[in-house]
């Protein structure tokens, strides 16, 4: 009998994914623990939002499975939550702030069920987790793009899930949504929640997580940070995109990777 690792949050298991018989993910395989921030990184049309559709069974792939908590997907799905892409979301939808956090306490059983005390009480709170509060009744349409990324946190947050998948959510925002939405993360993981972000910054990649998964259709490496941003592996994902690894091969002949923001400066993420 098999025992498994009850450390494991999530295993892909040779996972192919094809559009128009072109792989889009090859031979994908890999285990990331709980508790953990990791990173998804890689260029442009690597397979990173394919892989992350994949993981959260959005896509099914055309061969290999994907296990969260050591159970198939559709044991699992109340445990997952998403925070997608700001620029994949229709943002003149009429609804409000409440409205958009309101619809992450509504699974299959409840959708058609009128909110609990406990349910308007989570959305609230996790509104003013995320800053939000003062603009709680306000049309999703009328916020700033960072204000607009923190109502998809804030509705991931209102699930009360146990591994959250984020897709690129420090795009576009402001340095003060940046801090604050890593900042969050760190609560997060710090009450043992896994996290597990789509992300395309090389410089801050060190600081903000604990392990990294480099994808350019295969895995390249997985692991902690320090033994994946090799010159060899960066030059294995990112090919002939000379602008980006000069930059790269740069800071890390200085051994160090540094961060936009001086707050994170002195601040040690990994625990």
């Amino acid at each position: 009998m098999t025992v498994k690792n009850p450390s494991i949050a999530v295993e892909a298991h040779n996972i192919t994914v094809a559009y128009d018989r072109q792989p889009v993910l090859w031979e994908v395989d890999f285990e990331m623990p709980a508790g953990k921030l990791i990173g998804i990184i890689g260029p442009n049309g690597s397979g990173k939002t394919t892989l992350v559709k994949t993981l959260m069974g959005v896509l099914t792939p055309d061969s290999g499975y994907v296990e969260i908590f050591n159970e198939p997907l559709h044991e699992v799905r109340s445990k997952i939550a998403y925070v997608p892409q700001r620029e994949s979301v229709d943002w003149d939808f009429p609804a409000s702030v409440y409205d958009v956090v309101m619809m992450g306490r509504f699974s299959a059983k409840k959708l058609f069920q009128r909110p609990s005390k406990q349910d308007k009480l989570v959305v609230r709170q996790s509104i003013e987790k995320v800053g939000l509060t003062p603009f709680i009744r306000r049309q999703i349409g009328q916020l700033s793009g960072g204000q607009q990324q923190r109502v998809f946190l804030a509705r991931s947050l209102a699930q009360e899930a146990d591994i959250y998948f984020m897709d690129e959510p420090f795009v576009g925002v402001d340095a003060a949504t940046e801090t604050a939405i890593l900042t969050l993360m760190l609560t997060m993981k710090d009450q043992g929640k896994t996290l597990i972000i789509v992300h395309h910054d090389l410089q801050t990649v060190s600081e903000y997580f604990d392990e990294v998964l480099l994808l350019n259709t295969r895995v390249i490496d997985y692991g902690p940070v320090e033994t994946v941003l090799t010159d060899a592996n960066l030059k294995a994902a990112y090919g002939g995109q000379l602008n980006v690894l000069s930059k790269v091969g740069e800071l890390m002949k200085q051994s160090e990777f540094p961060v936009r923001e001086k707050e994170f400066k002195n601040r040690t993420v990994k625990k």
